[in-house]
């Protein structure tokens, strides 16, 4: 990796309320420390859990199934922290359960239970199981939910190292890259790499590719497959060298890509799509937009500038990610006169102040984008964050 991203990385890594966290560091867990993390989260006020309405008996059937009797009994105990290898796209939920929490029964409601998504060959360190058994709370590189216990392959210490720091890996640089193959073992194997995916490689060429996919053996521990791949771009063995130029081919090869809350159905959020354009490249963001201005490059508040100091910012710096509450977006271009963003957004206000609906990762321009009460989106923008 570059020095200069390794260092911005270990700045992210240190800095308070980042979010980052090294699952390859010596860690202790006391039992207090995970139920203070289990309970931050709370109960989605929705008035629907999936086409249900919402009673208190489902309530509190999805409270009592986060197990945190086991974890108040004993204060001051050491968690006995098991390690795991994301062996299947797995959602990070703020409960354990596959309800979903929706404000209406239309298909593109938000499920306010998702919190994020583990993609394949992430680690994870487990810190605590569910009452049924099924669910393991866990803490990730960027994140900390609960995950179905059937796409965590169970490592020991010396095989989740080795699988998270061999010399070899190649990464993902499209949205989307559907693996299809026949096993060994006869089984059908089927997965998707999002954009981002970093796995232990065997070979690579223009044309295709060899990696190391973790899978769960008969008692849900670590086993390895290798399978070869279509390449043809798809793959960057190694992190992509950084250019802001190359950064936004990337980027731009998420367009059309499907919005998802918390990376919900296998779509993208604002922040994951900054995050994990970035990721390619070997930075580490937070996840979160209100936390991506704790990156560690160059971060500047730009809050309260006029429209005309920020729109002349930007020219100078292409690639960088634009925050505001709620929101982040990645500065593309400025062509005729008019400065380019790339985004995934659910909908926006237009000139006329009729709301357009996108769901989508899009081009816009930012004289184009506005808010509810008509101003425009580039004056609530906060933060510019960038590298170098």
């Amino acid at each position: 990796m570059d020095e200069g991203i390794a260092a911005v990385n270990q700045r992210t890594l240190e800095t308070p309320g980042s979010g980052l966290f090294d699952v390859l560091a010596a860690h202790t867990f006391l039992n207090e420390e995970v139920l203070s993390m289990i309970e931050s989260y709370s109960l989605p006020e929705r008035p629907f859990y999936d086409a249900k309405a919402v009673t208190p008996e489902l309530r509190e059937e999805i409270l009592a199934n986060r197990n945190t009797g086991a974890l108040a009994e004993f204060p001051g105990a050491a968690v006995q922290i098991r390690r795991g290898i994301i062996c299947e796209n797995a959602s990070a939920r703020s409960f354990p359960t596959s309800v979903r929490a929706c404000d209406s029964l239309d298909g593109r409601a938000f499920d306010y239970f998702q919190e994020s998504m583990f993609q394949i060959g992430e680690g994870v360190l487990i810190l605590h199981e569910s009452l049924d058994q099924e669910w393991a709370f866990v803490q990730g590189p960027n994140y900390a939910g609960w995950v179905r216990e059937e796409h965590i392959a169970f490592a020991s210490e010396d095989e989740f190292r080795q699988f998270l720091t061999g010399r070899d890996f190649a990464v993902a640089l499209r949205p989307a890259v559907n693996v299809s193959a026949q096993l060994p073992s006869g089984d059908d194997f089927q997965r998707t790499l999002r954009l981002g995916t970093i796995l232990p490689m065997k070979a690579y060429g223009e044309a295709s590719v060899t990696l190391v996919f973790p899978l769960q053996n008969e008692v849900g521990d670590l086993r390895t497959e290798e399978i070869t791949l279509a390449n043809n771009g798809a793959f960057s063995a190694g992190f992509v060298p950084y250019s802001a130029e190359r950064l936004l081919e990337v980027a731009r090869g998420v367009l059309g890509h499907p919005y998802g809350w918390g990376d919900e159905k296998g779509g993208y959020d604002c922040s994951s799509f900054a995050g994990l354009t970035y990721r390619c490249f070997g930075f580490f963001m937070p996840r979160n937009s209100s936390q991506q201005k704790y990156f560690g490059g160059t971060v500047t508040d730009v809050a309260g500038r006029e429209t005309s100091w920020k729109y002349a910012f930007l020219e100078e710096r292409p690639a960088a990610v634009l925050a505001y509450p709620g929101h982040v977006m990645v500065y593309e271009k400025t062509e005729g006169g008019r400065h380019y963003v790339l985004h995934a957004n659910t909908a926006y206000y237009g000139t006329d102040g009729a709301l357009n609906e996108v769901y989508a990762v899009t081009e816009a321009a930012l004289e184009d984008l506005h808010r509810s009460d008509g101003t425009l989106l580039v004056d609530a923008v906060q933060v510019v964050v960038c590298y170098p």
